[in-house]
């Protein structure tokens, strides 16, 4: 079974929240969220456990990366942790030294570079005391997301291409059509 913070006054705000990624309220109906008329954070989401916050924040980074294309640590990072509310900079510089990548190199994504991101996020959003017991969850949500990432890739792009060839098709039709026609 796993376990929940909610609302324990004795624990960083994202712990408190199942939330270790400090991800801010959205529409997205993250799986495991607490309804936002429910929530008692104004802020940031809430979950029933920290399984389901680990698993969003999985979620969250690999859709940021692949879909969004912030696809280095400085875009991912300036997106996530932005000038006006954190030391941007600095974040960067953190995530990019405990991830090894240069924060303009393109991230290859996988499960091992996906869980250093979440636990470098993890400790500077929440500290350090936090990361160790929350290490098992982490493996899990990160295989989740990449595994689910996949089967999104593979469908978007397949639909993409169809998408892409449709419009050549219809123009290659009606040209043969006159083509046909004129002889």
């Amino acid at each position: 079974m796993a376990v929940s913070f909610l609302n324990n006054p004795n624990v960083p705000r994202g712990i408190r929240n199942n939330n270790p990624g400090n991800l801010r309220r959205t529409g997205i109906d993250w799986q495991g969220k607490i309804p936002l008329v429910q929530s008692t954070d104004n802020a940031f989401e809430q979950f029933q456990n920290i399984h389901y916050g680990l698993r969003a924040m999985a979620t969250d980074i690999t859709n940021d990366i692949v879909l969004k294309k912030l696809n280095t640590i400085e875009k991912l990072v300036t997106q996530y942790a932005p000038p006006n509310e954190n030391d941007t900079t600095a974040y960067i510089k953190y995530v990019s030294k405990n991830v090894g990548i240069k924060p303009n190199t393109i991230i290859s994504l996988s499960q091992e570079v996906l869980k250093k991101i979440m636990l470098a996020k993890i400790k500077l959003e929440n500290g350090e005391n936090y990361v160790a017991s929350l290490l098992p969850d982490i493996g899990n949500m990160t295989d989740t997301a990449i595994a689910a990432m996949n089967e999104s890739t593979k469908a978007r792009l397949t639909k993409t291409k169809i998408i892409n060839i449709a419009p050549m098709l219809i123009i290659g039709l009606t040209l043969g059509f006159f083509l046909l026609k004129s002889r």
